[in-house]
């Protein structure tokens, strides 16, 4: 009986043992024909992080122009008060 439950207990871990092998070369396999795959995702993600940040750089630069624009125009319309008084 203790060896019909050892022999059962072998097969299923052989089992697995043969399954992890078998994913395991699969998935070398896999690496082996698409090796640039993770260094281009990489490359287009630090692109497009590149992209959104030139774009919030130049988002924040016509904010603060306007900012700048409204303030001079603001001081235009102080100076001419004065000057009217």
């Amino acid at each position: 009986m203790k060896d019909k439950k050892c022999s059962i207990v072998k097969t299923v871990l052989g089992v697995i043992a043969v399954l992890a092998v078998i994913g395991g070369i699969a998935y070398a396999i896999y690496r082996y024909l698409h090796p640039k795959y993770e260094e281009e995702f990489m490359d287009d993600f630090d692109d497009d992080f590149d992209d959104d940040f030139d774009d919030d750089l130049d988002d924040l630069a016509d904010e603060v122009a306007d900012q700048e624009e409204e303030a001079g125009d603001k001081a235009d319309i102080f100076e001419d008060e004065k000057t009217e008084a």
